[in-house]
């Protein structure tokens, strides 16, 4: 990454797009503490948050879902996201301490029912097909409670009906007033979805603004649209 300075405002849908080696998902890295920047901050609610490791990061308030989804496959879809609805509880061997059992069930079940799951909450979770995978991989996201939710190219790999339905559910997920940074290949969806857009070419931001101005942008017409 080089110079990259992007803006984030607090219930908004921010899409960042640009071509395969551009830096999306290195953004994402660093923010979410799997890479640690060179040089720059990186602010979060007034507190610097780079260094910080994954696990303090999420705490904070960020969490992420990531291209290649990995669910825990021998689990079924309930227990994947009732894991993650405890991540405040998981302290040593003693993480279960403190639970209250019902109220994690019942979020887990809201989650589920949210993300169109709740007729495979009981399938185990490597037997679902990639585009529930998906769905799980944003349902696992949601249930650490994000202010901000990075979604790494949500619609990889679906068919048009899936895709379809991936995005009425992040636009329900806009509307709880949870904060979405979107890295989409699919250029349609993100224009769709997005309020504001941040191009990204070789580490450099190279146009941003409103969605329907930034894909008539000269430079991303030649960097990842193609000319003609």
């Amino acid at each position: 990454m080089n110079n990259v300075n992007i803006r984030v405002e607090k219930g908004e849908v921010l899409g960042i797009i640009g071509p395969n080696g551009a830096g999306k998902t290195t953004l994402f890295n660093l923010i979410t503490g799997f890479l640690k920047p060179t040089s720059g901050k990186i602010i979060f609610e007034g507190r610097e948050i780079q260094g910080l490791p994954p696990a303090k990061i999420v705490k904070l308030g960020i969490a992420r879902t990531f291209q290649i989804v990995k669910p825990l496959k021998r689990l079924t879809v309930f227990q994947n996201v009732l894991i993650a609805c405890g991540y405040k509880n998981y302290f040593g061997l003693s993480f279960m301490r403190g639970w209250r059992r019902d109220e994690y069930f019942r979020k887990a079940e809201s989650i589920i029912r949210m993300v169109g799951l709740e007729d495979y909450a009981e399938i185990e979770a490597g037997l679902l097909p990639l585009g529930y995978q998906k769905r799980l991989e944003l349902a696992r996201a949601l249930a650490v409670d994000p202010k901000l939710l990075l979604l790494d190219e949500p619609t990889a790999g679906m068919s048009y009906e899936e895709s379809s339905e991936i995005k009425e559910i992040i636009k329900n997920i806009r509307r709880s007033g949870i904060t979405i940074m979107l890295v989409e290949h699919n250029v349609p969806v993100a224009v769709e979805l997005s309020d504001r857009m941040y191009v990204l070419n070789y580490g450099e931001i190279i146009a941003e603004g409103d969605p329907s101005s930034v894909i008539e942008d000269r430079r991303v017409v030649e960097a990842y649209l193609g000319v003609g």
